[in-house]
């Protein structure tokens, strides 16, 4: 499988976290405490319209008032946010009422990129296998859906084994 395209993923030169907080124990600071503390290098930028500053780092309210586009962007945050495009992005939880909406957005999926995740060449996607997808075992996978409007341009998916201790994670961009 090519990891083409996957270095800003896997290597980002630079990362945005939208919703860095202040607040202990929150989503947003541990992320913050982990890209400090794990070593990463490169310039960290902070979104969030609440604080114009945390620990001494310059916050942005939104992703468009950053000084440069950023590798990658994490989101500790729900709401809707801009995309660097300016459109208004929301991420959430996949629901079994995504059905639809997932079908719609693999009918866009490049048909090299379906063999490549799914190991097979897919034509077709019926309601037992979308509902594979939609429907999860939450003790050992996660799914967000990333909409604009109410169409999904963006999956992420986290499974893990049975006692957590290693995982793959999936994801599918559209064009956000």
């Amino acid at each position: 499988m090519s990891t083409y395209g996957l270095a800003r993923l896997f290597e980002p030169s630079s990362v945005a976290l939208v919703g860095g907080s202040p607040r202990e124990r929150s989503l947003g600071r541990k992320v913050l405490e982990n890209l400090a503390s794990g070593g990463f290098a490169g310039p960290i930028f902070l979104v969030n319209p609440k604080h114009p500053e945390i620990d001494g780092m310059a916050s942005a309210p939104n992703l468009s008032a950053l000084p440069s586009s950023p590798d990658l962007v994490v989101i500790t945050a729900p709401g809707t946010w801009p995309s660097p495009q300016g459109a208004s992005i929301s991420v959430r939880p996949m629901r079994p009422d995504d059905e639809e909406r997932l079908q719609d957005f693999l009918a866009k999926i490049e048909s090299q990129d379906l063999r490549l995740r799914f190991f097979v060449p897919v034509k077709e996607f019926g309601h037992a296998f979308i509902s594979r997808l939609t429907q999860l075992d939450y003790e050992r996978a996660i799914a967000f859906v990333a909409l604009q409007k109410d169409e999904i341009v963006g999956v992420v998916r986290l499974h893990c084994d049975a006692n957590h201790d290693r995982g793959n994670l999936l994801s599918w961009c559209d064009r956000i």
